[in-house]
């Protein structure tokens, strides 16, 4: 069963059906993904922002399926390479 989860700016729609069950988003958000609560996602936990970055990342099982803005490098020869984003100063 899909279920959304909101904080009036964005709606996180958790799919189990896609979702590849890592535990990735527990282990980087803790306290957004508390697998043991009800409800198990508190999205007021973390800014909008941040859960954009996660909800881009969630059900991504291979690189191919990542676009540019999923991806950034703190190498600037690896950036310049790929064309994505070069996240160093």
């Amino acid at each position: 069963m899909d279920k959304e989860y909101t904080n009036g700016e964005i709606t996180i729609k958790w799919q189990p059906k896609l979702c590849q069950h890592a535990g990735i988003c527990v282990k980087t958000l803790p306290q957004v993904y508390k697998p043991n609560e009800s409800p198990w996602i508190s999205i007021a936990n973390a800014s909008t922002e941040l859960m954009k970055v996660m909800a881009r990342a969630c059900g991504h099982n291979h690189l191919n399926q990542f676009n540019p803005m999923d991806i950034t490098s703190w190498k600037k020869n690896m950036a310049d390479l790929t064309g994505i984003k070069y996240a160093g100063m």
